[in-house]
């Protein structure tokens, strides 16, 4: 998916030339794009997936509450490895919202069990996303050919 930004918003700059367009998503490996798509990009940014100790940092920063949250964070950045920062966020917020289903505020708390489930179910989409499952062809999206 291509998305222009008007100009005048002036978000992003590199080199002092303002970024009005980009190209947004996942491409899996850029050597499967159609090399008249890589030509008209000019910049090619490459995030990389957090290591370890980032993984770490990141379930700190998205359970703030440490009084609700039963879990060894160790363990599940050991568990979460492959997964992005997005992924790690989204695992958090669907375990904070299991864990706050009782009707008393009170008992609301974010277990290891919770988050190693969400975890799970994450990876389970993403290789199903991929075509990962067993001898499945990886599927092509986007603008990608071959």
């Amino acid at each position: 998916m291509v998305r222009v930004l008007p100009v005048k918003a002036g978000l992003v700059a590199i080199d002092g030339n303002p970024l009005f367009g980009g190209l947004t998503g996942r491409l899996d490996g850029l050597e499967n794009c159609a090399p008249a798509l890589l030509r008209r990009i000019q910049h090619h940014i490459k995030f990389r997936n957090p290591d370890a100790s980032k993984r770490r940092e990141l379930f700190a920063l998205h359970l703030p509450n440490p009084d609700r949250v039963k879990a060894d964070y160790a363990v599940l950045s050991e568990l979460s490895k492959g997964l992005s920062g997005g992924d790690i966020l989204n695992i958090c917020v669907n375990a904070i919202h299991a864990g706050s289903t009782d009707p008393n505020p009170e008992r609301w708390m974010v277990t290891q069990g919770m988050l190693e489930r969400e975890i799970a179910k994450t990876k389970k989409a993403k290789a199903e996303h991929a075509g990962e499952r067993a001898g499945q062809k990886r599927r092509k999206i986007g603008f990608c050919v071959g």
